[in-house]
């Protein structure tokens, strides 16, 4: 079997749940090395490569770093919510695509690999995205590199002889939204913590869930998860103190907005 290197990346102050993924992460075998990117070591056995911030420059300089310490040709990237899930949904031709990642549906109707949250690269992808991005104005540039390589900057990798995974692999790598796939290699989005992750393992984190998901449609299908898998208890955890959530308060003037007749206020306050 041909080792990977696992890479997790993590800016907030609170790495308990980053440290819960890299764990469940790491009961694939052919993980053979881990890094984080982080402003502070967090997670045993692992080379952190240093960044204060999510910057494309600070970006780059920590992918020219991992490239001089690895001595590995595959890269997993993972993020404080996502991760691998069933090792034995892994196939070693993954290894033959240089960016393999989550669907994204783009313009000229076909799907590719999107967000970088849970993606596998090859070394030369790392070499090809740091050449390209060096060049380019910081305000042509996002966070995300994964959209990014597809929807500006596609035509460039593919003249550097880059390959991107088929619609049939990115279905099969990573589940992130649509009907529920338990066969996937690993998943992506805080929503879907419920649907793979198991309930005592995730109370404890229930508060840092809810305070680092800003988007009110993810936190909505997180709640939701939670209700539809009978894990019933996390869900209580992360709605009380309602009252110091901000973002679950957003979360519920959004479905109050859409749905005038949700009860998802009333349940939170008979939790609280």
């Amino acid at each position: 079997m041909e080792y990977i290197a696992l890479v997790a990346t993590d800016l907030n102050q609170n790495k308990e749940l980053s440290s819960l993924l890299i764990t469940q992460s790491l009961f694939f075998p052919a993980i053979g090395e881990i890094f984080t990117f982080s402003d502070t070591s967090f997670y045993p056995e692992s080379c952190n490569l240093v960044t204060k911030n999510s910057s494309t420059q600070a970006r780059l300089e920590s992918l020219e770093r991992l490239l001089d310490q690895s001595k590995l040709n595959h890269f997993l990237f993972t993020n404080w919510d996502s991760s691998i899930i069933n090792q034995a949904s892994w196939e070693a031709k993954y290894l033959d695509i240089d960016f393999l990642s989550t669907p994204l549906w783009i313009e000229h109707n076909a799907y590719l690999a999107g967000s970088d949250n849970f993606c596998l690269t090859s070394r030369k992808f790392i070499q090809s995205a740091i050449h390209i991005l060096k060049n380019k104005d910081v305000n042509f540039l996002n966070r995300d590199w994964g959209n990014l390589t597809i929807l500006k900057l596609e035509k460039e990798f593919f003249r550097k002889g880059i390959k991107f995974s088929p619609y049939k692999f990115n279905k099969k790598f990573c589940y992130e939204s649509g009907s529920i796939k338990m066969d996937c290699f690993g998943f992506s989005s805080s929503a879907n913590f419920p649907l793979f992750l198991d309930q005592d393992k995730l109370i404890a984190h229930a508060n840092q869930i809810i305070s680092r998901q800003n988007n009110p449609e993810t936190l909505l299908s997180y709640l939701k998860n939670c209700v539809e898998t009978n894990k019933l208890e996390l869900f209580k955890a992360s709605v009380q103190n309602f009252s110091q959530k901000p973002n679950l308060q957003n979360a519920v003037r959004h479905e109050l907005a859409r749905n005038p007749e949700s009860e998802l206020l009333n349940v939170i306050k008979f939790f609280n």
